[in-house]
């Protein structure tokens, strides 16, 4: 590793272990300009606070971005399943759309609803913890960091478990497409997540009109007819 101060996702060692290249960043030039991603690149917390709250010179709306064209392009076009999902995520929407369904979801997230998770939250990283230890070895972010918020968040949207499974394929495959540069073979394998999501919460929806249940789907009033 030299001593330049450059943010390259393609880069082999990157991809390996990009933290090094994140302290890098954050020592040396923490607000980057990166020719090859093509953006501005933010890696201290303060700074990304600061755009995040600033909505009037930072938009979330992919529609306002320059270069959106690109954008579009590399997502498989304007119709694509992934890029019509996106767009419309709470994530990718500036006040006063994103403070209305900010409001909206935060009402499932009460700190009742989360002290009521606590044992089960806690029976999942004991199981996590029980299978590494029958493997003798651990990736911590294979085996702990990622599966655990995945299994948290079907819980709580009320997936039952032998679907759990599935929901971690389209969920990778839904994150590689956030990847600062995609393949066309990742954007495809977003795409046809996103139909498969669609369909899936599709059914999970229609039986929670018909059964509600204590999970995240009924507390957002999708049981309501």
């Amino acid at each position: 590793m030299t001593d330049t101060v450059e943010f390259n996702p393609l880069d082999p060692e990157f991809r390996v272990n990009p933290y090094p290249f994140y302290q890098r960043l954050r020592t040396k030039d923490p607000v980057h300009w990166s020719d090859i991603a093509g953006r501005w690149v933010l890696s201290r917390h303060a700074d990304c606070v600061a755009v995040l709250r600033d909505p009037a010179r930072f938009s979330a709306d992919p529609y306002k971005w320059d270069g959106f064209l690109e954008f579009l392009q590399a997502q498989g076009g304007e119709d694509s399943p992934l890029l019509r999902m996106q767009t419309n995520w709470m994530l990718m929407k500036d006040p006063p759309d994103h403070t209305r369904l900010r409001t909206i979801v935060a009402k499932a997230f009460t700190p009742r609803v989360a002290e009521g998770m606590r044992p089960r939250i806690q029976a999942i990283v004991e199981g996590l913890l029980d299978n590494v230890q029958i493997t003798g070895t651990m990736d911590l972010i294979a085996d702990f960091a990622y599966p655990l918020p995945t299994m948290v968040i079907c819980e709580m949207m009320g997936v039952p478990v032998e679907d759990q499974e599935q929901f971690k394929v389209w969920t990778r495959d839904l994150a590689r497409s956030l990847d600062p540069i995609v393949t066309p073979e990742i954007i495809e394998a977003a795409n046809q997540a996103t139909v498969s999501f669609y369909a899936y919460f599709r059914g999970l929806i229609a039986k929670r009109r018909q059964n509600l249940q204590n999970d995240l789907l009924s507390g957002l009033g999708m049981g309501k007819n």
